[in-house]
C-alpha cells in the first residue's frame, strides 16, 4: 500500500507543471496534458501501480509516492538529529571586537542593544583560544575546524588577534591532517594590498562582504566615518578573487525598499572572470516588513539579472537538504566573544542572560549545562505549526535562539517564511532552470 508524500508541491511554467518534493529536492517536469492524467493516477495509486509500474517505481525513488506505513516526520527528526549532534567538524566563531569602522543604520549589533566598549580581545583571551583549539584538535579529536571571524569588524584587529590565532590553528590542523575551513564576515573596507600574502598563508579564503546597493545608495548607508566606501570595497572584492587562493565570496546584498532600484549597477563593477567565485545572497533588512503579496518583483528581477551575468545567486528562504535552520543550532558550535564569554548566537546582545559558558584558562569551555539543556531539549520544529507545515523540509522552523526565547516566554512564534519575498513557485522554477529541466 502506498500514499502521496506530504511534501509534494506544484508550480506552473508555460505549458509545463513542475512537480517538486521538498523532502527529496526532486523536480519532475510534466507536460500539461500529462499532468492531468497523472492527477487521475494519483487519486488511485493501486491503479497507477498496475497500469504504469515502471513510472510508479520512479515516483517512489523520487519520494513523491511513499509506502503507506512510512512516517516522513520520522525521517526529518532523524536527519535533524544527525545534523545537530552527529558532527565532529567544529565551528568556532570568534569576535575580536564588537567595534566597527562603519555605522549602518540597521546594524544587528546596535539593534540588539550591544554596548560597544571600544575594546579588543586581550592577549590572555587570545592565548586561551589557542589552548581551546589545541584541546579540540588533540583531546576531543575533532575531524575538522571551521574558524569563523565575526564582530564588530574583525579586520580592525587583523594583526593583533586574527593572525596569531589563525597561525596557531593552521599549524595544528596541518600537523594532525584534519579539515580546515577559514571564513570571515567583514565589510571588506580594511583589506589592504599588503595583506594578501598573510591571507594565503593562513588559508583565509572564505568571505562574506556586504553591499547596500549601487554606489550612491551604498555610500549613504555604509561609509567609513563619513568617507565613501563603495569603490574601495568593490576593488577589494576583485582583488580577493584574483589574489587569494581558492577564494569563495558571499556577496550579501542587504536591501530595504530603495536598495533594489538600481542594484544591477553593481554587476559591471565585478570583473567577468571573477563572478564564478562569488555567490550573491539577497537579504532583506530585518527592520523592514515583507511585502504582503509574498513576491517582490524587484527582487525576482535582480536575482535573474545577476544569474544571467554569471554569478551564483541564493536566497535564504528555501533551503532543501539542510535539515537544520542555522549553524548555531549545531552542538559543535560556539561563539567566543572578545572578553572570553561564550554564546550560541551572534545576532543578540552579549549579555550575561544569554551567555552559555566561559572560556577557562586551560582552554576548556565551562558550559552552563542547565541553559544548554533548555537550548537543545527540543528540535527547532517541534511545535504544532512546523509539524503541520508542508514546507518544513525547506525551513526547519525558528533557530535555536528564537526557540529558546519562545520557550522562555520572551518571544512569540513567527514563521520564518512570512518574511520570504520570493514565492515557492519562483524557487521551484529557478531550481528546474538550474537543472536544465525547462
Amino acid at each position: 500500500m502506498f500514499k502521496l508524500s506530504n511534501y509534494n508541491h506544484y508550480a506552473k511554467f508555460k505549458d509545463t507543471t513542475l512537480l517538486y518534493n521538498a523532502l527529496t529536492d526532486i523536480v519532475v517536469p510534466v507536460p500539461y496534458d500529462g499532468f492531468r492524467e497523472l492527477q487521475r493516477l494519483f487519486e488511485n495509486l493501486d491503479v497507477f501501480k498496475s497500469l504504469k509500474n515502471e513510472l510508479f517505481v520512479k515516483f517512489i525513488d523520487w519520494g513523491i509516492i511513499i509506502p503507506k506505513e512510512e512516517e516522513e516526520i520520522d525521517i526529518i527528526r532523524y536527519r535533524n538529529k544527525k545534523e545537530v549532534f552527529n558532527t565532529r567538524y567544529y565551528r568556532l566563531t570568534i569576535n575580536p571586537t564588537l567595534d566597527c569602522n562603519m555605522s549602518c543604520w540597521y546594524c544587528t549589533v546596535d539593534s540588539a542593544g550591544v554596548t560597544r566598549p571600544n575594546k579588543r580581545m586581550d592577549n590572555c583571551v587570545i592565548e586561551n583560544i589557542k589552548k581551546h583549539i589545541t584541546y579540540l584538535v588533540e583531546k576531543v579529536n575533532i575531524d575538522g575546524l571551521f574558524l569563523d571571524w565575526f564582530g564588530g569588524e574583525p579586520l580592525i584587529y587583523f594583526e593583533d588577534v586574527i593572525l596569531p590565532i589563525s597561525i596557531h590553528a593552521k599549524s595544528l590542523v596541518k600537523k594532525h591532517n584534519i579539515g580546515f575551513t577559514h571564513h570571515i564576515t567583514t565589510n571588506g573596507y580594511l583589506i589592504q594590498d599588503n595583506m594578501f600574502d598573510e591571507l594565503n598563508s593562513i588559508s583565509l579564503n572564505s568571505y562574506q562582504i556586504t553591499l547596500d546597493g549601487n554606489e550612491e545608495r551604498h555610500n549613504k548607508i555604509r561609509n567609513n566615518n563619513g568617507q565613501p566606501s563603495y569603490s574601495k570595497i568593490i576593488n577589494n572584492i576583485n582583488s580577493l578573487c584574483e589574489k587569494v587562493l581558492n577564494v569563495s565570496i558571499t556577496l550579501r546584498i542587504n536591501y530595504d525598499r530603495k536598495t533594489l532600484d538600481n542594484i544591477t549597477d553593481v554587476i559591471p563593477k565585478i570583473k567577468k572572470h571573477n563572478r564564478k567565485k562569488i555567490r550573491v545572497s539577497f537579504q532583506k533588512v530585518f527592520q523592514i516588513k515583507a511585502i504582503s503579496e509574498n513576491e517582490n518583483p524587484q527582487l525576482k528581477h535582480a536575482k535573474e539579472q545577476f544569474e544571467k551575468a554569471g554569478f551564483i545567486v541564493s536566497y535564504w528562504a528555501y533551503r532543501p537538504n539542510s535539515f537544520y535552520t542555522c549553524y548555531s543550532d549545531k552542538y559543535s558550535h560556539a561563539v567566543i566573544n572578545y572578553d572570553g564569554n561564550v554564546f550560541k548566537c551572534t545576532a543578540r546582545n552579549y549579555s550575561d542572560a544569554l551567555k552559555v559558558g566561559e572560556l577557562n584558562d586551560d582552554g576548556k569551555i565551562n558550559f552552563n549545562e542547565k541553559k544548554m539543556s533548555k537550548l537543545f531539549a527540543n528540535a527547532t520544529f517541534e511545535n504544532e505549526e512546523c509539524l503541520n507545515c508542508k514546507l518544513l523540509p525547506l525551513c526547519f522552523g525558528p533557530c535555536i535562539q528564537k526557540t529558546y526565547e519562545i520557550k522562555e516566554g520572551k518571544a512569540k512564534f513567527k514563521c520564518l517564511l512570512e518574511d520570504a519575498e520570493l514565492s515557492l513557485d519562483t524557487f521551484i522554477i529557478s531550481k528546474a532552470t538550474e537543472r536544465k529541466l525547462i
